[in-house]
Parts: structure tokens; C-alpha cells; sequence
């Protein structure tokens, strides 16, 4: 059971097409289109609106009133949100990858290198000191490690902090010793 509004919102999310997250509701708006989202809204409100008022009180037209106002409601926002975001220059495909490959694959070395050099597990915070990078390009290049299988992202239940250390016995070019052939095979295949 989510215990916060950050916990609730990734159990909603996700991972689309390029490993990113995103909200299956905005995915969802987004397939539909902002114009048709937001006619589609204001159909269902419509109809939620008029069954409220011509029709007698009863439990069952109750609840088809609130079902109709509330997914038209949303609707018609979702609709509203991805045309306020075009207005100011937002992608309606949504976050897209802020590094190069090539910009990715020279920070994962480096960090594969820093790595080495000191063993063990590494905090974020650690890895960001050594090298002296923003937040972000840091971020950007662990994800990168993690989703190739070649750093493994764990938490230090002593410590209660998320470490990183070496995908040893896991998928991951690190590991090629106890790697199996469909692995080889699939790493080789993600590094062309």
C-alpha cells in the first residue's frame, strides 16, 4: 500500500517505448488527442449534466451522473493540459533523453572506471563528489548502467541509502564471465 503521494504516483507510472516514465493516463490522453479528449469530456460532462437534471433521484442515475461528470471532468483536463503544453513549447511525446548515446557511453565509463578503482558500494552523492558532475548528467549516466544491467541499484537497508556497485553475476559487460549466451548475445546486440 503507497504511504505517500510520490509512492502512489510511480505505482501509477509506467515505463514507456525509450524507458522512460510516464503516467498511463497522460499515455492514454495522448494516443486520444488533445481535441478529441476534450470533446469527448465535454460530451460525457454534458450528458452527466443533463441526466442529473431531467432525470428522477435514484441511486443507479446517481452513480451514472458522477461516473459521467467525473471521466468527462477528466477528459476535458487531460485535453486542456496537452494544449496548454504545445502552447509553451512543451514535446507532447514527453521527457526525451537529455545526453547523447555518445555523451552516455563516456560518462558510464567513467564511472565503470571510478568504480573500479575504489570497489565496494557507491551512494549517489559519493559518485557526484568524485567526479564533480551535476545532478543530472550523474543520474543520466547511472540509469544508463542500470538499464544495460551492468550496475546494479540497491538499498543499504543499514543505512537506509540507495547504493551502486558492479552487476557481478548479472547481465552486464562487466560480468562476461558468468554471462549465458542469450546475454552475450543480447549485449552485443544493445551495443550496435
Amino acid at each position: 500500500m503507497p504511504t505517500s503521494q510520490e509512492e502512489a504516483t510511480r505505482a501509477l507510472a509506467r515505463r514507456g517505448p525509450e524507458g522512460s516514465k510516464e503516467l498511463v493516463v497522460r499515455r492514454w490522453g495522448r494516443r486520444l488527442g488533445a481535441g478529441r479528449s476534450m470533446g469527448l469530456g465535454a460530451l460525457l460532462a454534458g450528458a452527466g449534466t443533463t441526466l442529473a437534471v431531467l432525470s428522477p433521484p435514484g441511486v443507479v442515475l446517481g452513480v451514472a451522473t458522477s461516473a459521467l461528470l467525473t471521466v468527462g471532468g477528466g477528459l476535458l483536463f487531460l485535453g486542456l493540459e496537452q494544449v496548454l503544453r504545445r502552447r509553451k513549447g512543451g514535446d507532447a511525446q514527453g521527457p526525451q533523453p537529455t545526453a547523447s548515446r555518445a555523451v552516455l557511453d563516456e560518462r558510464s565509463r567513467r564511472i565503470r572506471r571510478l568504480m573500479a578503482e575504489g570497489g565496494g558500494e557507491w551512494t549517489f552523492e559519493l559518485l557526484q563528489a568524485r567526479l564533480g558532475w551535476t545532478e543530472e548528467a550523474v543520474a543520466s549516466a547511472l540509469k544508463y548502467l542500470r538499464d544495460r544491467g551492468e550496475v546494479v541499484e540497491d538499498l543499504n537497508l543499514e543505512t537506509g541509502r540507495w547504493t551502486y556497485r558492479f552487476g557481478v553475476g548479472e547481465k552486464g559487460a562487466l560480468s562476461s564471465a558468468n554471462m549465458t549466451l542469450d546475454d552475450r548475445l543480447e549485449r552485443l546486440a544493445s551495443e550496435e
